[in-house]
């Protein structure tokens, strides 16, 4: 939003909330929204008088972006039922949804299943990655999401693994594309990724196994959280001083997996670089 309205600053979009728009919001409140660190009064429970849905009139979508599902799929801590990952796949439409969702025959017709047991199709972890990759970025972001928590679910770490490191590549593309496009939400691509990366830091880097299986698959983990982590720190450098440090404290404050990273040690390391 702010990028749309043209103003940079968080403090300025406040006052300029409260001067044109007549919604007042308190100071400071909405760099914290954009840290994550609160969230709006009533936003959780979808009241109609929340901020989304007031900001909704000025900014159309900031309702449908603040409750989309993705937010919820990034948050490995939160438990998400099987239901709710098939009604999220089906929701895609039919040219997303008929390659993981299979379809029961009703009368002439061939449906989705509302209340099957076994719906998801069986694929190979090439044929998963194939597909994703025909998907835009944002599709592929989160379709990758649902086949990482279906792999979960199964209990198959290789699905789980390759898919989620395609998932970030998805995430790596968006932040690319907002970077060269001057979009502030670059971060936020960053800050995504690094989700998908901590889910691979509790399930699979920091488990103690002797399979070797599991062994490689750690390491294509801990390689794809290295590249993320200079990443960041090349996004950073091209940050004014304030910004840089309020990104730096998100990251290592949100992301278990850049908690004891020296982002500014990498940066100084590497400002003579071209």
């Amino acid at each position: 939003m702010i990028h749309i309205s043209g103003i940079q600053d968080a403090k300025a979009f406040e006052e300029n909330l409260a001067e044109k728009h007549n919604i007042q919001i308190g100071k400071g409140l909405w760099a914290r929204y954009l840290r994550g660190d609160v969230v709006p009064h009533g936003a959780l429970s979808g009241s109609k008088t929340s901020l989304p849905h007031r900001l909704e009139a000025i900014y159309p979508g900031t309702a449908k972006n603040f409750y989309d599902v993705m937010w919820t799929l990034l948050d490995w801590t939160s438990d998400i039922d099987l239901d709710t990952l098939r009604a999220t796949y089906i929701s895609l439409g039919d040219e997303v949804a008929v390659h993981f969702v299979s379809k029961v025959p009703v009368g002439r017709e061939r449906v989705y299943p509302m209340g099957a047991s076994f719906w998801h199709m069986n694929k190979t972890v090439d044929e998963r990655k194939r597909l994703l990759r025909s998907f835009n970025p944002r599709i592929r972001l989160l379709v990758g999401l649902l086949e990482a928590r279906m792999a979960f679910a199964a209990q198959r770490p290789e699905p789980f693994v390759h898919i989620l490191l395609e998932a970030c590549t998805a995430c790596g593309e968006m932040h690319k594309s907002q970077v060269a496009a001057g979009n502030p939400v670059a971060r936020l691509m960053l800050m995504m990724e690094g989700l998908c990366l901590d889910a691979l830091l509790i399930h699979v880097i920091d488990q103690i196994t002797d399979n070797p299986k599991i062994i490689e698959l750690q390491g294509k983990s801990i390689e794809k959280t290295g590249l993320w982590v200079w990443k960041c720190a090349d996004y950073l450098k091209s940050l004014p001083k304030k910004s840089k440090l309020d990104l730096i404290d998100s990251l290592k404050s949100e992301i278990a997996s850049c908690a004891e990273v020296d982002f500014e040690r990498i940066i100084d390391s590497t400002k003579y670089q071209k």
